[in-house]
């Protein structure tokens, strides 16, 4: 898995079977994320600001690799897969299997 690769929280939320409003929760809830949907300081070292190309509005996407080691650590478990597209964004990090 790319390292620098970023998601969305609809598509980590996809990962482990939760939709966007409940990935939300789960980042408010280990404070990632406060009250109004703004990354926290520690939430800041799980992603990056980028824009929207179409809009240039800015907006926060998560590194999916450090989130999805944290999620996995905290005990959330990653749904089966019900298409390649879903698949191909759960897919395990290679390198991480081969430290193992």
């Amino acid at each position: 898995m790319n390292e620098d690769y970023h998601s969305s929280i609809t598509q980590l939320g996809l990962v482990y079977g939760m939709t966007r409003v409940e990935m939300g929760r789960v980042l408010k809830n280990h404070e990632l994320r406060d009250e109004s949907g703004q990354p926290t300081r520690e939430g800041l070292d799980h992603g990056k600001w980028i824009r929207d190309p179409n809009t240039e509005r800015p907006f926060f996407v998560w590194n999916r690799r450090k989130m999805m080691d944290l999620l996995d650590n905290m005990g959330y478990e990653r749904r089966p897969f019900e298409s390649p597209v879903e698949e191909e964004l759960g897919k395990p990090d290679q390198k991480k299997e081969e430290d193992q």
